[in-house]
């Protein structure tokens, strides 16, 4: 089997302390991305009597990419730093101690290869497969949180983005934070709604149509249990990972962002819904440059009102977060 990739999705080395780059307008939040970059190299397969198994393009441990905003008191202007690291899981350390690949790839291929793989790895490390951590990064009761679908989150330090610990909830959890809902190709999608402070008793379940890659919407009637739905942007292309302004969470609101490409979105000080700014990390296949572009969100159709290239290139990567410093200092 031969995979070829886009040159942005092959993995790059941590590039060490911080680096500066050209400075920019606006009031602007911390940018907090992350996604996965294989340790040794990019995709990999291993063939044997049982067949061949190999990772997909999402394998690879987290990385995060964080740009840093900060307001230089002395002059008014904002000082603007980039740097990159590792999520440092458990297996992460296994590998990195070895300087080797140990675990077998195990996310496709021949079902029985990918059984014995599932088992070798368990006999081996103790886990079927990585803890890949890089799918999403989240803040909690100030602090940051870096997650994927198939272990426990991993506390990090926004400053220095350095691996904490697993984070367990205090030993009343043990099980991953997923970002993605799970699907079942034979089965119905279900919202569950619960109460504030219910119980598993107390959730209410709604069976929902689902339309992969959609801005859908479902409006859940709590008295009678019916579902209305539809779909919002019809299915000329694809879209995912939508949100709001975080800011109108629960309230009614006009607004939502949605990424065709990659996209992001922040308010911090607005008055209306749609006051702030969009971020989005922007690679050019051409030249091999990344830039941030930094978006009026009120101005979609404008120019970006600022470009900041980075110091090296990031590959395309899943989720970020917007943060202000005060809310992650311990």
């Amino acid at each position: 089997m031969i995979v070829c990739l886009q040159k942005n999705f092959l993995p790059i080395e941590e590039i060490g302390e911080l680096v500066e780059v050209t400075c920019t307008l606006g009031e602007i939040p911390a940018d907090f991305a992350e996604g996965s970059n294989p340790l040794f190299g990019g995709l990999k397969s291993a063939v044997s009597i049982f067949g061949e198994s190999h990772n997909i393009w999402v394998e690879g441990e987290g990385m995060l990419h964080a740009l840093y905003f900060k307001k230089d008191d002395d002059c008014g202007s904002w000082i603007i730093s980039y740097k990159n690291r590792y999520v440092e899981s458990e297996t992460f350390k296994i590998e990195t101690q070895r300087n080797k690949p140990g675990f077998l790839p195990a996310l496709a291929g021949d079902a029985p290869a990918i059984i014995a793989a599932f088992l070798l790895n368990s006999l081996r490390f103790g886990t079927v497969i990585k803890h890949m951590s890089n799918t999403n990064v989240f803040e909690h009761s100030g602090k940051i949180y870096s997650i994927a679908e198939n272990y426990l989150p991993q506390e990090v330090d926004i400053s220095t983005l350095e691996t904490i610990c697993d984070w367990d909830v205090n030993g009343t959890w043990d099980r991953p934070f997923t970002s993605h809902p799970k699907y079942e190709k034979e089965e119905y999608a279900r919202i569950g709604v619960m109460p504030r402070y219910g119980d598993a008793e107390s959730v209410k379940w709604f069976e929902v149509g689902y339309l992969f890659t959609h801005l859908y919407e479902w409006r859940l009637n709590m008295l009678s249990g019916k579902v209305e739905e539809r779909n919002l942007t019809g299915s000329e292309y694809s879209m995912d990972f939508p949100f709001i302004n975080e800011q109108f969470t629960g309230l009614k609101h006009k607004y939502g962002y949605t990424q065709v490409i990659d996209s992001g979105a922040s308010s911090i000080c607005g008055i209306e819904e749609d006051d702030g700014w969009i971020i989005t990390f922007v690679h050019n296949e051409e030249t091999d440059v990344t830039q941030v572009h930094i978006i009026d969100a009120q101005d979609f159709e404008g120019e970006a009102i600022a470009k900041l290239t980075l110091p090296q290139r990031v590959p395309y990567g899943f989720h970020s977060t917007f943060l202000s410093m005060p809310a992650c200092q311990s």
